[in-house]
């Protein structure tokens, strides 16, 4: 497969630096007209697919190139790294445009600005999308967030289908009421958030939500808005092996957390697993291990895992099998969120215990929450992870309660035919 491929690179003189950077990569195909024309806006690459978000996307592009015509776009914060994984992505698009989001010397956005629409600022992008609309006939433009729908042409010749991951000004306002203790500022940037937010979903033709609360939430805060449930699936890491037994000689019993620490929630839980949480545990259970594996750990988690008892941070990983499989019990100590986790999900399809907080559930169905130990405090949630890895006969009994309500969760290939009827729908709308 032959590629071509360009990076344009505009510089400030005055400044001495760069400010722009643009990729454009195509597999150079002539194909017959497709049923559907899609292009895929997104704030980084699907591959490789270390958050919940990557997945998704990834999952669905690998799935939907065999009856869309995919072209992906994405303003990312890590230009270098995403267009190293280029050729990966063009094996599933038929074209891929990347643009650098403009870096800022400032650490924080002006007041009033929200921080994910400061963050991924991209003059280059709304131009690049709209040439490419010019010279490709797109039916749908699904955009993964808010906070890049400016970056679509005001009159795209495209139905456009904004995709909410999460309800992201009820995750800031959650985040400030946990972080900033009710802090005036924290008042502040949820409702800017809520204000552009509510502005981009009224915008599109057709939203999407991944759980059934984030729809219904939508809708009131928007009556007649049309948003659709697709649910992510699980069953990405095929069929996992898995001991309910007593460990292996000589092998302490283990928890696991798994997150991408780039995203707040995780970065949060994380700390408040080290802090509040883990110190109990291991004094209940002298020998227990924590590993904290997933994609984005700093200097400042490894450190602060230092200076706690037996933890291991993992880094990224190719897959989670391995420490799925390894693990006596799954702990989710989110203590903000929206949306369905990830990392829930793939603990329930490979069988093993959870314990986590209220947080932890969301989007899950009532028969799939009953199977999980919820802990609501630091103190009850190192109490129910203590328990389970004391006792083989407990996990033995949580494990089986997981294997039974997992069957009830969407398979990636159900969540795949769902999101092309959504699509296909809002070419409908678009045309109505």
């Amino acid at each position: 497969m032959a590629f071509r491929g360009s990076v344009t690179m505009r510089t400030d003189h005055r400044q001495g630096k760069m400010t722009e950077r643009v990729l454009v990569r195509s597999d150079g195909r002539t194909l017959a007209r497709p049923a559907l024309r899609a292009a895929y806006l997104s704030n980084q690459l699907p591959y490789p697919p270390h958050s919940g978000g990557q997945l998704r996307a990834w999952e669905w592009l690998r799935r939907l190139s065999e009856h869309v015509e995919m072209h992906f776009f994405a303003v990312t914060d890590h230009f270098s790294r995403d267009a190293s994984w280029c050729d990966v992505v063009l094996r599933h698009a038929r074209s891929v445009v990347l643009a650098e989001a403009v870096p800022e010397p400032a650490d924080a956005p002006p007041p009033g600005v929200p921080d994910r629409l400061w963050r991924y600022r991209c003059p280059a992008m709304r131009d690049t999308i709209a040439t490419h609309l010019r010279n490709v006939s797109l039916d749908v433009i699904h955009v993964e967030g808010f906070f890049l729908m400016r970056h679509v042409p005001t009159e795209p010749r495209a139905a456009i289908m904004l995709f909410a991951d999460n309800v992201e000004h009820d995750l800031e306002r959650q985040r400030g009421s946990v972080l900033d203790a009710g802090a005036a500022a924290s008042g502040s940037r949820w409702r800017a958030v809520r204000d552009e937010e509510l502005a981009a979903w009224q915008r599109a033709h057709l939203c999407g939500a991944v759980s059934h609360e984030d729809v219904e939430h939508m809708q009131r805060l928007v009556p007649g808005l049309a948003v659709r449930q697709v649910a992510p699936g699980c069953d990405h890491m095929g069929a996992l092996r898995r001991s309910t037994g007593p460990p292996e000689p000589g092998r302490s019993p283990r928890a696991l957390f798994v997150g991408n620490y780039d995203w707040a929630p995780s970065r949060d839980a994380a700390q408040f697993l080290l802090d509040e949480v883990w110190p109990l545990v291991s004094a209940a259970v002298p020998g227990a291990e924590l590993v904290l594996a997933g994609a984005g750990s700093s200097d400042a988690l490894s450190r602060a895992a230092s200076g706690v008892p037996a933890v291991t941070v993992t880094g990224p990983l190719e897959s989670l099998a391995p420490v799925l499989e390894a693990a006596s019990v799954m702990v989710c100590p989110l203590r903000f969120g929206s949306g369905v986790k990830s990392k829930v999900l793939e603990a329930l399809w490979a069988g093993c215990p959870i314990v986590s907080t209220p947080v932890g559930l969301q989007g899950l169905p009532p028969e799939v929450r009953e199977a999980i130990v919820v802990a609501e405090t630091g103190p009850d949630l190192a109490r129910e992870t203590a328990s389970l890895l004391r006792s083989a006969d407990r996990r033995s009994e949580a494990s089986a309660r997981v294997r039974q309500v997992r069957a009830l969760l969407p398979t990636w290939q159900e969540s795949t035919s769902k999101i092309l009827d959504v699509w296909k729908e809002t070419v409908r709308a678009g045309r109505g």
